[in-house]
C-alpha cells in the first residue's frame, strides 16, 4: 500500500486498465481518457460528464441530481448504483457482440467514482456507523468488480489502482494543509505492478504517467508527474521507454515555456535555468542513445529518472519567471 498526496482514483486498470479519480488530476486525466482506446465512466452527475465531453470513445453513465439527492440518508447508495451499473453493463454485453467487442479492445479505462464515502464523511463524520458501513459496502463493491474482470477477461492483464482526492478531518472537512487532510490511500495491484509489502508516498500527480506508462498511451503533455518505474513488473527495455517518454514529455514542456520566455526578454536580459540548457540536454540525449546501443536499458532508464525532476524544475523556473518583474514594480 502506497500513500499518495492529494486525488480520488478508485480504480482497475486493464491492459487495458480500469480506473476512477476526482478533479485534481483533471486536466491530465481527460487527455488519458482521449488517448485512450475506449472508456467507461461511472458515478456522480457533477464529475463523469467533465471527463468525457464530446469524446464518441468515451462511454457516460451517471445517476440524476434527484437520485443522488434521495441517497442522501444513505450515501452508501451512490456507490452501490456505480457497483450495480458496472455488473449490469458486463451481463449485458454477452448478449451484444458490439459491445464484447469493444470490452475486448487493448488501451481500455474504466474509472468508477464512489462518492458515497466522501458525502457521509461530511455529513456523518468519519467515525459514525455510517461511514464505516459504507466502507464495507465499497470493500465489497470492489471485491466483485475485481472478480468480474477476472473472470470476463481472464487473461491477467488489468491492473487496479485505488485512491482518493483527499483525505478528511475527524469532523468532516478538508481543504487545509493538516496531513488528515492531504493524505491518501494509494493501492495498486494487478498486471504490470510489482509486488511490495513496503510503504511509499508518492505524489498525486505521478499517477498521469503511471496510468499511462500501464496502457501504453502517450503521458499526458500538461502532466508534471514523475513515473515511479519500482512501482512497474516490466521489462527492462519496457521501463525505459517508460521513462524515456516521461523525460521527452518534461522536456518538451521544459522548451515551449522557455522559448515563450525567451521571446518576450530583452536579449542581455534573459538568465538559462542554471545547469539545465539545451547543450546539456543534448549531452544527456547522447548518453541516454549510448547506453541503449549497448542494451544497457536499466542504466538508461534511470538516467532518464535522474534528469526528470531537473526538467521540472527548469520547467517551474520558466513559469514563474516574471515574478521578479512583477516584484520590483510593485508599489512600495
Amino acid at each position: 500500500m502506497e500513500k499518495a498526496h492529494g486525488g480520488y482514483l478508485k480504480a482497475m486498470c486493464r491492459q487495458s486498465l480500469a480506473l476512477a479519480m476526482w478533479l485534481c488530476l483533471l486536466d491530465s486525466m481527460k487527455i488519458v481518457f482521449n488517448q485512450s482506446r475506449f472508456s467507461w465512466l461511472w458515478g456522480s452527475p457533477d464529475i463523469v460528464p467533465m471527463f468525457g465531453d464530446g469524446l464518441s470513445h468515451v462511454f457516460i453513465d451517471a445517476y440524476s441530481h434527484e437520485e443522488e439527492d434521495f441517497a442522501s440518508k444513505d450515501a452508501a447508495q451512490l456507490d452501490k448504483w456505480v457497483f450495480e451499473k458496472v455488473k449490469k453493463y458486463f451481463q449485458q454485453s454477452t448478449h451484444s457482440s458490439n459491445a464484447k467487442e469493444l470490452l475486448k479492445e487493448d488501451k481500455v479505462v474504466f474509472f468508477l467514482h464512489l462518492l458515497g464515502l466522501d458525502t457521509n464523511g461530511h455529513g456523518n463524520k468519519p467515525h459514525s456507523k455510517e461511514y464505516i458501513d459504507n466502507i464495507l459496502v465499497v470493500d465489497e463493491g470492489i471485491k466483485e468488480i475485481v472478480e468480474l474482470f477476472e473472470n470476463f477477461y481472464g487473461d491477467n492483464r488489468t491492473a487496479y489502482l485505488f485512491t482518493a482526492d483527499h483525505g478528511m478531518t475527524d469532523w468532516g472537512s478538508h481543504g487545509a494543509g493538516s496531513d488528515d487532510e492531504i493524505e491518501t490511500p494509494f493501492v495498486a495491484w494487478g498486471s504490470s505492478i510489482a509486488q511490495s509489502k513496503l510503504k511509499r508516498v508518492v505524489n498525486q500527480v505521478d499517477l498521469a504517467p503511471l496510468m499511462s506508462s500501464l496502457i501504453g498511451i502517450a503521458i499526458p503533455m500538461n502532466s508534471v508527474g514523475i513515473l515511479r518505474l519500482e512501482l512497474l513488473d516490466m521489462q527492462s527495455k519496457m521501463k525505459y521507454q517508460a521513462a524515456c517518454s516521461n523525460l521527452k514529455q518534461m522536456v518538451e514542456q521544459y522548451s515551449i515555456k522557455r522559448e515563450e520566455r525567451k521571446r518576450t526578454a530583452l536579449p542581455m536580459m534573459f538568465r538559462e535555468y542554471k545547469g539545465f540548457a539545451p547543450v546539456i540536454l543534448q549531452r544527456v540525449n547522447s548518453e541516454v542513445s549510448r547506453l541503449v546501443d549497448s542494451r544497457r536499458f536499466d542504466a538508461a532508464a534511470a538516467l532518464c529518472l535522474e534528469w526528470i525532476p531537473r526538467a521540472r524544475d527548469a520547467l517551474i523556473y520558466f513559469h514563474r519567471y516574471h515574478r521578479v518583474l512583477l516584484r520590483i514594480r510593485e508599489p512600495t
